[in-house]
């Protein structure tokens, strides 16, 4: 009885060991990387928060259509290491965006690139 104790124990620490740290997966398979669009608006809010960081955009087309679009990012620890910070973007900021849009139409995205900020170059890639 005792040896069999010794073996699930073992065998458990062993599983532990193995696995070791995961890091989390979030589906992105919704957002058509293969045709990135370009968006310019005004910042309605930058949301810096686990698992994502969001950018609610507020996006002017061609024709001086208004609509509002969710975009979604790494989670604030990815975002720093390109850069950004929970300030980088305020309401009311003037931006340009490349984003990956949504595969079934609806007006949410993949950051992909910060081109301008305010008229001034962006911080650039945004790498996945």
């Amino acid at each position: 009885m005792r040896a069999s104790l010794y073996g699930v124990v073992l065998g458990i620490l062993i599983a532990g060991i193995m696995t070791g740290p995961g890091r989390a997966h979030h589906y992105t398979g919704q957002f058509d990387r293969d045709h990135e669009i370009t968006l310019t608006g005004t910042v309605k809010s930058w949301q810096w928060t686990n698992p994502h960081t969001w950018l609610i955009l507020l996006a002017t087309d061609a024709k001086g259509v208004t609509t509002e679009w969710a975009i979604e990012s790494m989670p604030p620890s990815g975002m720093r290491r390109q850069g950004f910070e929970s300030t980088t973007l305020k309401p009311g900021d003037n931006v340009t965006v490349v984003v990956a849009p949504h595969k079934d139409g609806d007006l949410e995205g993949e950051l992909s690139t910060v081109l301008k900020i305010n008229g001034q170059p962006g911080l650039g890639v945004v790498k996945r």
